[in-house]
């Protein structure tokens, strides 16, 4: 089964993190599958494929084709790719990421997609307001449309063997804009995108009375705002599939992960990028690749930061640089440890962070963190909740190992909790230590 990704980069405003999810998407799914290809237009052959250099096995510029749709209907693109295969495909969104192929089960499906959506909000204003609107709506979603609750599915993976039924999708999806041309502008044309084509799709696998298979099967309680999807803390070891889906890809610190994650796995593509953006006077996320050249070996500091010699902030925002690569793998080699030997690992407060006290208003005390941040550089301030507090405070004085600290943050809570729950209690303070390291607020001794 060959993946196809779909993009219309016409108009689309350069940014730093949208690239460099196209290229950590591409790059994992050329792990698992042979045959990746991208259908973009012209604008995204130049950018992804003639300047970025992205692996793709194929560029087909079919998008051309709809330079005369509005650029902000963007499912029209993905639409009109799934009608061009005559034979089993898979289509991933570019804010996908893998880390193990998907499986026999879900590839070689009639129809699939990523998960089922039940009673998610904004399809019943996207059906109200075409209703309200729309002077033609195909039969198919007109007889789903006063289900209660609403039904549909995530098509962020979406494909299967039954193209006959795509070619009908794009179809339809067409004849929906060309009818209703005069109300797009009455609707919310962003819900209105992830509704109908999610929608119309579910609908016509009822229509056609074809199940479709689930990458994630759970619909019962299915969490609308998708928590867990983004847990790029937990990559390669724990999870294996993300989906930086809405939100999370406005996040900063899913952001930050995302980069990282490129810069560790695969910095030739992270620095090219770095270096294009830089050239084209992109605005970079992290300041510090403002103050630097690319070399063979990463990143070079020039005389943008003042001074020189070891002591300069230049050779102190260099070190704090190099630190966060290191301390990036550092953790995830931490936490892919077995059970026993991860307890016994040490762990050490660090010198470049410092930990500042101070009593509130109400007599409570407060720490926060001043962390060197070199996505700013500046000193970041991080204020600590009760738990970060008490694991810190067991690491101040001399390095302990993580068993040890678990032992030590054990009577701040109740004895059932830290005794009969034991191995959630564990999983909560092993959470928080992942974050403190994350933050370079704890490194391995």
């Amino acid at each position: 089964m060959s993946v196809k990704f779909t993009t219309r980069l016409a108009g689309y405003p350069p940014n730093i993190i949208h690239w460099m999810s196209w290229a950590l998407s591409v790059l994992t799914l050329r792990e698992h599958y042979g045959q990746v290809e991208i259908f973009t237009d012209s604008r995204g052959k130049e950018v992804l494929i003639d300047t970025l250099a992205l692996p793709y096995s194929h560029c087909n510029t079919a998008l051309d084709a709809l330079q005369g749709y509005p650029e902000d209907m963007w499912a029209l693109g993905k639409i009109f790719t799934y009608s061009l295969p005559n034979k089993p495909f898979m289509h991933v969104d570019g804010d996908i990421y893998l880390w193990e192929a998907l499986g026999s089960r879900f590839e070689e499906a009639a129809l699939i997609a990523q998960n089922p959506e039940v009673d998610f909000q904004y399809y019943y204003q996207t059906l109200s307001e075409m209703q309200q609107h729309f002077a033609y709506i195909p039969d198919c979603m007109r007889r789903q449309m006063n289900e209660i609750p609403v039904h549909s599915c995530n098509t962020g993976l979406i494909g299967g063997t039954r193209t006959d039924i795509f070619k009908k999708y794009a179809e339809l999806s067409f004849e929906l804009i060309h009818k209703n041309q005069e109300a797009l502008p009455k609707i919310n044309r962003r819900t209105f995108n992830i509704g109908f084509e999610q929608f119309l799709y579910y609908c016509l696998a009822k229509e056609h009375g074809v199940p479709v298979t689930y990458f994630i099967e759970r619909e019962e309680d299915f969490d609308p705002t998708y928590r867990g999807f983004a847990r790029f803390e937990s990559v390669p070891y724990q999870t294996k599939f993300i989906h930086a889906l809405g939100d999370f890809k406005r996040q900063p610190e899913t952001c930050r992960h995302l980069a990282r994650r490129l810069r560790q796995d695969y910095p030739e593509y992270y620095y090219r990028i770095i270096e294009v953006c830089k050239a084209a006077g992109v605005a970079l996320d992290c300041r510090y690749y403002g103050q630097v050249s690319h070399s063979s070996v990463g990143f070079e500091p020039t005389d943008g930061l003042n001074g020189s010699g070891a002591n300069s902030p230049k050779e102190a925002y260099r070190a704090h640089y190099e630190q966060d690569v290191r301390q990036y793998r550092k953790v995830q080699e931490l936490f892919s440890l077995p059970l026993l030997s991860f307890l016994v690992q040490k762990l050490r407060f660090p010198e470049q962070v410092q930990l500042m006290e101070n009593t509130n208003q109400d007599g409570i005390l407060e720490q926060i963190l001043i962390i060197p941040d070199i996505y700013t550089l500046t000193d970041k301030s991080i204020s600590l909740d009760p738990l970060n507090m008490v694991l810190l405070d067991a690491f101040l004085e001399e390095p302990i190992s993580i068993q040890e600290a678990i032992e030590r943050v054990a009577p701040y809570f109740k004895v059932e909790e830290a005794s009969t729950e034991l191995e959630k209690f564990r999983q909560l303070v092993s959470d928080r230590i992942k974050e403190l390291m994350y933050w370079g607020a704890l490194v391995v001794e």
